[in-house]
Protein backbone atom coordinates (compact mmCIF):
# COMPACT_ATOMS: atom_id res chain seq x y z
CA UNK A 1 0.00 0.00 0.00
CA UNK A 2 2.81 2.86 0.56
CA UNK A 3 3.99 2.23 -2.84
CA UNK A 4 0.28 3.65 -4.05
CA UNK A 5 0.85 5.75 -1.74
CA UNK A 6 3.85 7.11 -2.74
CA UNK A 7 2.87 7.14 -6.73
CA UNK A 8 -0.25 8.99 -5.79
CA UNK A 9 1.76 11.28 -3.28
CA UNK A 10 4.26 11.92 -6.69
CA UNK A 11 1.33 12.26 -9.08
CA UNK A 12 -0.54 14.92 -7.24
CA UNK A 13 2.04 17.25 -5.91
CA UNK A 14 2.62 20.70 -7.42
CA UNK A 15 6.32 19.91 -8.22
CA UNK A 16 4.71 17.40 -10.71
CA UNK A 17 3.43 20.80 -12.94
CA UNK A 18 6.38 22.54 -12.30
CA UNK A 19 8.16 19.43 -14.24
CA UNK A 20 5.66 18.85 -16.67
CA UNK A 21 5.76 22.43 -17.64
CA UNK A 22 9.68 22.46 -17.84
CA UNK A 23 9.33 19.32 -19.85
CA UNK A 24 7.23 21.22 -22.38
CA UNK A 25 9.35 24.41 -22.61
CA UNK A 26 12.27 22.08 -23.38
CA UNK A 27 10.36 19.58 -25.65
CA UNK A 28 7.41 21.25 -27.56
CA UNK A 29 8.20 24.40 -30.01
CA UNK A 30 4.60 25.50 -29.63
CA UNK A 31 4.80 25.76 -25.98
CA UNK A 32 6.32 28.90 -25.10
CA UNK A 33 3.77 31.25 -27.10
CA UNK A 34 1.02 29.14 -25.31
CA UNK A 35 2.47 29.86 -21.88
CA UNK A 36 2.99 33.37 -22.69
CA UNK A 37 -1.05 33.64 -23.61
CA UNK A 38 -1.97 32.23 -20.94
CA UNK A 39 0.62 34.09 -18.36
CA UNK A 40 -1.10 37.40 -20.32
CA UNK A 41 -4.54 35.93 -19.81
CA UNK A 42 -3.96 35.40 -16.13
CA UNK A 43 -2.82 39.33 -15.49
CA UNK A 44 -5.99 40.13 -17.12
CA UNK A 45 -7.64 38.16 -15.07
CA UNK A 46 -5.87 39.14 -11.92
CA UNK A 47 -6.60 42.70 -12.89
CA UNK A 48 -10.36 42.62 -13.33
CA UNK A 49 -11.60 40.16 -10.51
CA UNK A 50 -8.20 40.83 -8.10
CA UNK A 51 -5.17 38.49 -7.44
CA UNK A 52 -6.26 36.27 -4.97
CA UNK A 53 -9.43 35.41 -6.58
CA UNK A 54 -7.55 34.93 -9.55
CA UNK A 55 -5.08 32.73 -7.78
CA UNK A 56 -7.69 30.94 -6.48
CA UNK A 57 -9.22 30.12 -9.61
CA UNK A 58 -6.03 28.95 -11.19
CA UNK A 59 -4.87 26.84 -8.15
CA UNK A 60 -8.09 25.07 -8.77
CA UNK A 61 -7.60 24.67 -12.64
CA UNK A 62 -4.23 23.20 -11.21
CA UNK A 63 -5.49 20.79 -9.40
CA UNK A 64 -8.04 19.74 -11.98
CA UNK A 65 -4.83 19.07 -14.00
CA UNK A 66 -3.38 17.17 -11.71
CA UNK A 67 -6.53 14.62 -10.76
CA UNK A 68 -6.63 14.25 -15.10
CA UNK A 69 -3.07 12.88 -14.69
CA UNK A 70 -3.89 10.77 -11.86
CA UNK A 71 -6.58 8.98 -13.71
CA UNK A 72 -4.10 8.86 -16.92
CA UNK A 73 -1.82 7.23 -14.37
CA UNK A 74 -4.67 5.02 -13.39
CA UNK A 75 -5.52 4.16 -16.97
CA UNK A 76 -1.88 3.14 -18.05
CA UNK A 77 -1.28 1.03 -14.61
CA UNK A 78 -4.91 -0.72 -15.38
CA UNK A 79 -3.68 -1.40 -18.68
CA UNK A 80 -0.51 -2.72 -18.05
CA UNK A 81 -2.26 -5.06 -15.71
CA UNK A 82 -4.31 -6.30 -18.65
Amino acid sequence: MNTIEFILSQLTSNALVADVKTVLQEQDPEFPPVETSFQEAACALASRIGKEEAEKLLAAKEQQILSDLVYAAYLGFQANLS
